[in-house]
């Protein structure tokens, strides 16, 4: 009779650790031993087979209902909607008669400081990239209002494939010299904690002022350390984060205020005001998607010297590179992020989507029926020698 899983556990089972009747272990027969590593090793591989079968299917399916919600086409429709819409919010946003941001730091010595943004025009996003061949017809050229650098790309940004090595360059109209002295200096050696988790330095108050509008921002700090738990050992990554470890296994990370950008809508009284995107968030009316949650100010993090009594002691920063931005809320920009959860790339198409979900399906058919049939057929095996067996017993 030939050796199955089950008996193969049995005989390693009473091969181990169990004594015969003379106090020695029982060795396993070499042809046994043999016989069970194959039995083993066959069943491992048809488990593999198995699943990798029953994966290619789910992941098939999972394709089939991308393919069902249609997600790049309909993307591209409210991509080219918010194109179509946008000469009049362009329009809207350039008829302000002047845009400024005032900053009045909580630092000594310092007094209320202002800054003139200017209009400038700025090419599609996705101009020279693979996204933009896809969204051919639905090019656009944005307005916005800014002072200082051209902030960089998101991270998210970097995605974008250009069709070929000379994509367009940004205009260099946006890397202007930044508002030199509109924000003071700040140390980290003076801040105070605002919980067990965050600390505070130095605080700002921003006004924005839109033609005759006065938009009030938020306090928020020049400098900031936000801290969480890392382990120890190798999987410790606070060296790499440029933070600093305190008892407690807390990572501490520094950061300064790099950038303000902001999206606006004109109300029901012809004025401008802040707009928020996410319906019950106040505060996402940045241009930073960020998950969702639309952050208007960017931070960047700070390498510090060693702390003293879990405080930074030679640290002081400069915001000479500061950047403020002021873009209309309709801008198409906003409607890819959106669809694209901030990644700038549509996706698949639905035709695209259903042949990777039948190539998928086929492939875990193929891989599945393998170990299937081998099944039903050792199974018939035994079944046909139980009943052999049985015949033999009754005939005896």
């Amino acid at each position: 009779r030939p050796l199955g899983l089950k008996h193969c556990t049995a005989l390693l089972s009473r091969a181990g650790p169990q004594p015969s009747l003379k106090g020695r272990p029982r060795p396993l027969g070499a042809s046994a031993a043999a016989g069970c590593r194959d039995v083993m090793l066959t069943f491992l591989v048809q488990l593999s087979f198995f699943c990798l079968g029953l994966a290619g299917i789910i992941v098939s399916v999972v394709s089939f209902v991308l393919a069902g919600q249609r997600k790049l086409e309909r993307g591209i429709e409210e991509y080219a909607r918010a194109v179509r819409a946008w000469p009049a919010a362009s329009a809207q946003l350039q008829s302000a008669s002047s845009v400024a941001l005032h900053a009045d730091a909580d630092v000594a010595g310092a007094s209320p400081s202002k800054v003139e943004l200017k209009g400038l025009s700025e090419s599609d996003p996705f101009r020279g990239t693979k996204e933009g061949e896809i969204l051919q017809g639905s090019a656009y050229q944005a307005f916005l209002f800014r002072a200082g650098l051209a902030p960089e790309l998101p991270l998210a940004w970097t995605t974008l494939k250009p069709l070929e090595p000379s994509a367009t360059p940004r205009p260099s109209t946006l890397d202007e010299p930044g508002p030199e002295g509109f924000l003071p200096e700040a140390n980290f050696s003076r801040m105070e904690a605002l919980s067990d988790m965050a600390r505070w330095g130095a605080n700002t108050t921003l006004t924005l002022m839109i033609g005759g509008s006065r938009i009030e921002f938020e306090v928020a700090p020049l400098v900031r350390s936000v801290a969480h738990f890392e382990p120890g050992g190798v999987y410790d990554r606070c060296p790499d984060l440029g933070g600093w470890e305190t008892s407690g296994q807390k990572c501490w990370v520094y950061e300064r205020l790099k950038a303000l950008c902001v999206q606006v809508a004109v109300d029901a009284s012809g004025g401008w005001r802040l707009a928020p995107r996410v319906p019950g968030l106040n505060g996402s009316y940045g241009c930073s998607y960020q998950g969702g949650s639309w952050q208007a100010l960017t931070y960047e993090k700070v390498a510090v010297g060693p702390p003293h009594l879990d405080r930074p002691t030679n640290e002081t920063v400069a915001f000479d590179d500061f950047s403020v931005e002021v873009r209309s809320a309709a801008d198409p920009l906003f409607t890819a992020l959106e669809w694209t959860y901030g990644t700038m790339s549509f996706g698949w198409s639905q035709a695209d989507e259903d042949i990777l979900g039948i190539v998928l399906m086929v492939l875990g058919c193929v891989f599945i029926v393998q170990p299937c049939v081998q099944f039903g057929w050792r199974f018939r095996k035994r079944q046909d020698i139980s009943d052999l067996t049985e015949l033999t017993v009754t005939k005896a």
